[in-house]
């Protein structure tokens, strides 16, 4: 939400990921987002040729820096390099990710995990 509540309660429906926050800021201020800029403006239409994306991922962050995890529509793999342990989450059955259900989707945990 926007100071003032603009845009307040709005859903982007695309996976988004932290690249995007500079060019959706941009595009607010009305700037031209440079052409090298590698994320999308999550509030601007999308352009006819952008497909939805497949994944988005996510490097590790100050207190685990050996942790990486790959988002699709669906699924959240997290996997932490340091320990080898990995969690996949149903995204959409179980959006607090509270069940990791690795050990039953091995093939789909191995799959986002290449």
């Amino acid at each position: 939400r926007l100071p003032g509540g603009a845009d307040g309660g709005r859903r982007v429906a695309d996976l988004a990921a932290l690249t995007d926050v500079m060019p959706t800021m941009l595009g607010l201020a009305r700037v031209a987002v440079p052409k090298a800029v590698q994320g999308r403006d999550l509030l601007a239409a999308p352009a006819p040729d952008t497909a939805p994306r497949e994944g988005v991922f996510a490097a590790g962050v100050k207190w685990k820096p050996r942790q990486f995890a790959v988002q699709t529509v669906d699924r959240k793999l997290i996997k932490d390099f340091g320990t080898g342990r990995a969690a996949l989450y149903d995204s959409v059955g179980d959006p607090w990710e509270q069940k990791d259900v690795a050990a039953s989707n091995g093939v789909e945990a191995f799959r986002l995990g290449e």
